[in-house]
């Protein structure tokens, strides 16, 4: 940001209204230019039920002066661009908010024993998806982590639709999807056969122009870079959260990668077994999806296949992640993680852009899209 932005965030932070601190937080995250981080933002916005009323019959809700106080703190920690501060601003922002609107709410509604909380759906796809694209993931997800591992040709069209409740056309239009992404192979008289764990070279290279394909490359891309952003605290919290069962489970699933050569699909077995095994409901939910978003990049196999040391690369994360669990070392474990996907997602990013993908074309999707840092401003 620049000074003409922070003069900006200052005017909205000294804004009474709850409406202009989100309109903040907004103008924000609008720079990341990911329309992915926009729609957690506000799904979880929507979940919480923000922007809060500020009086309830003469009571605060919360001391908006205080709040003021916050976020001015945190635009002088972006303006000093230090990270730390950065973080440690905006977490003193939400502890002050969030205590005292539990204490508001605690002094006013009596405790209800056995309720289930209502739990976080994130809604990614804002239209009705495309159901062969939801299906094509679910199949990648099992031939790499389900029902299809070590299988060399898929079931038939009509087995794969009584598996996945889904019409017989529905199967055969979702393999054709695969075939464009080459995950899989139809060959006449044998069948559709499985390409991204045959161990063999991909015989066709996808055409990353196709598009279907390049609407999904935005998906993924932004989901690689939000895992990329957030993996190094959630990472932390797993181990930390994992029982001694758990840490061995995922030693023994990691060390068998190794020992059968699958070691390229170390990075999203270790995101998957996150979100299956998170204490924190909202970390599975939201880990789950960007798993399933982050599938989509199947296509980038085969330019990255092509540049040398990956093999060495994947070798060494996956030795490293699994002497971290065998230690405990949570931080170091996270670090690890973090490191591999924030280079990775540079990577991933420069094969596009060699392969035509303007910036715009990763910065979109869809179902929604960025509004410019000036009509937020104006909101």
């Amino acid at each position: 940001m620049d000074e003409q932005d922070f003069a900006i965030l200052t005017r909205l932070a000294e804004q009474p209204d709850p409406e202009d601190q989100m309109r903040l937080f907004c103008y924000i995250l609008q720079k990341a230019q990911n329309p992915l981080v926009m729609n957690l933002f506000w799904e979880s916005t929507l979940y919480l039920g923000l922007p809060f009323p500020m009086e309830d019959k003469g009571h605060r809700l919360y001391d908006a002066e205080t709040s003021r106080k916050r976020l001015k703190e945190l635009i002088s920690a972006g303006r000093d661009q230090n990270p730390e501060h950065i973080y440690e601003a905006h977490l003193a922002f939400q502890l002050d908010v969030s205590k005292q609107i539990i204490s508001y709410i605690n002094a006013r509604i009596p405790e209800q024993p056995n309720i289930e909380p209502l739990p976080f759906v994130w809604k990614v796809y804002r239209d009705r998806p495309e159901i062969c694209g939801s299906l094509a993931i679910r199949v990648i997800h099992d031939v790499y982590l389900g029902d299809f591992q070590g299988m060399e040709f898929l079931p038939s069209y009509e087995k794969l639709a009584g598996k996945y409740g889904v019409s017989v056309s529905t199967m055969r239009r979702t393999i054709g999807v695969l075939n464009q992404l080459g995950a899989t192979q139809s060959i006449n008289g044998k069948g559709t056969r499985i390409l991204m764990l045959s161990g063999s070279e991909i015989e066709q290279t996808p055409d990353l122009t196709i598009p279907k394909i390049r609407r999904n490359m935005a998906y993924y891309l932004q989901s690689f870079e939000l895992l990329a952003e957030s993996c190094k605290g959630v990472m932390r919290m797993a181990l930390q959260a994992f029982s001694e069962k758990e840490r061995a489970e995922l030693v023994d699933l990691l060390e068998g990668y190794l020992r059968n050569k699958r070691y390229y699909i170390s990075p999203q077995s270790i995101f998957a077994f996150v979100a299956e095994h998170s204490p924190l409901q909202v970390i599975e939910e939201i880990y789950g999806k960007l798993y399933g978003l982050n599938l989509w990049g199947y296509p980038m196999a085969k330019y990255r296949k092509e540049m040398p040391g990956l093999d060495q690369t994947l070798i060494a994360f996956t030795q490293a992640v699994i002497a971290a669990v065998l230690e405990n070392d949570a931080e170091r474990f996270s670090q690890t993680v973090h490191a591999f996907m924030q280079s990775e997602y540079r990577i991933a990013k420069d094969i596009l852009i060699e392969h035509g993908y303007e910036p715009e074309d990763l910065s979109s999707s869809p179902s929604f899209s960025l509004l410019s840092t000036e009509e937020t401003a104006q909101l």
